[in-house]
């Protein structure tokens, strides 16, 4: 049973990750990392020279940026645009009339020659979008939580509890911000994951301590219910990070009154 499980929450994973490639293939036009990290490069080292771009491009060129840099930088890393300042030129008002520039061969102290010449300027007309695919749907594979491994009583009193209290625990709490870094890991979990306490307080747990769970499934999942102000969310999945394959249950779960968010693990 063990082995079936594990194949099954493992084609989980592998479906979300080729889902992903085939979108940036879609976007893009290429998914091979190698490929994709050289033109991150690029474009960050021509915005951080300035790169001049026209109205028509700015658009375009902030959405291949700010995508590219979603999709392949850890979380917290600034993109190009947060990080330097892009000059774009101003261009004229649509329709706003400009009078024509004064004739550098008038004679000194005397005003150009009057002329009823005016030229109309209007704006480029804009390009039609292009149309971007939206991402494939992720597969609900939320478990009912009424039998979960975290009872409510624990549950309410989660908060509250000492490191002491935590590590008592028969599973795993990893306490995070909304940006991932880890404010509390106890002994279940870093014996589950060979991790040290120590070695993961102020980390980020998605990009650094489990980088397995850096995922639509997983991190998509906390993102999301950071973004709707609600997370409560029971998955099975496999960590794969620094250990054989192992089958988990893992909760998600959002402490709105305490500002905090919990990832609570028990091995299946």
């Amino acid at each position: 049973m063990d082995h079936q499980e594990t194949i099954a929450s493992l084609e989980h994973q592998l479906e979300d990750f080729y889902a992903g490639r085939e979108r940036l293939d879609q976007e893009l036009g290429c998914s091979d990392p190698d490929d994709l990290i050289h033109l991150v490069h690029s474009l960050r080292k021509h915005a951080s020279g300035g790169l001049q771009i026209d109205r028509n491009g700015q658009n375009a060129c902030l959405l291949a940026i700010t995508t590219l840099y979603n999709h392949l930088l850890p979380n917290g890393t600034k993109s190009p645009i947060e990080s330097s300042r892009i000059s774009v030129p101003s261009l004229p008002e649509p329709n706003k009339i400009i009078p024509p520039a004064p004739n550098p061969k008038a004679a000194p102290n005397k005003p150009a020659p009057a002329t009823d010449t005016q030229v109309a300027v209007s704006a480029p007309p804009e390009p039609a979008a292009k149309a971007v695919p939206p991402p494939p749907p992720v597969k609900d594979i939320s478990e009912d939580k009424s039998d979960s491994f975290v009872d409510k009583d624990t549950l309410s009193r989660m908060a509250d509890m000492s490191q002491s209290e935590r590590d008592e625990l028969d599973f795993g709490i990893v306490e995070v911000d909304e940006r991932g870094i880890i404010r509390s890991y106890n002994r279940y979990e870093s014996e589950l994951a060979g991790v040290a306490p120590e070695a993961a307080m102020g980390r980020n747990f998605f990009t650094q301590v489990a980088p397995c769970t850096n995922n639509r499934l997983f991190y998509g999942r906390f993102k999301r219910g950071l973004a709707d102000g609600q997370l409560d969310a029971q998955i099975p999945y496999t960590f794969t990070y620094k250990m054989r394959p192992t089958n988990v249950v893992v909760r998600m779960y959002l402490d709105t009154q305490h500002a905090t968010t919990f990832v609570f693990v028990k091995r299946r």
